[in-house]
């Protein structure tokens, strides 16, 4: 069984709970949810490289990941459930490549 779990951001977050915008305003923040390990596909096994290299990738992500925290969902809102999964302290994935060693 597969499972795959869609987070919001931590800005999207805030403007769901923001009781001043309309209903529609917020859902549509809410339908933003995005899946938290989303630009960390293909770690492992790669056809370029080696399983090892996918794993130094993962290594390199992980701490720019964020962390998924639970958070209260909006009690004045049809269609959302009680309890968010909200990401926070997410960084940049983008991997620099290493520069090359010329040996000079």
């Amino acid at each position: 069984m597969s499972f795959r779990q869609d987070v919001l951001s931590e800005a999207f977050y805030r403007q769901l709970m923001r009781e001043e915008l309309s209903a529609e305003e917020r859902l549509r923040f809410f339908h933003s949810r995005v899946p938290w390990a989303r630009s960390a596909a293909g770690i492992g096994l790669h056809v370029e490289a080696g399983y090892t290299d996918g794993l130094r990738r993962m290594i390199e992500l992980w701490t720019r990941m964020g962390v998924v925290v639970k958070r209260p969902g909006p009690a004045d809102l049809a269609g959302v459930p009680e309890q968010l999964y909200v990401e926070v302290q997410r960084g940049s994935m983008d991997i620099v490549p290493p520069l090359s060693q010329t040996g000079t």
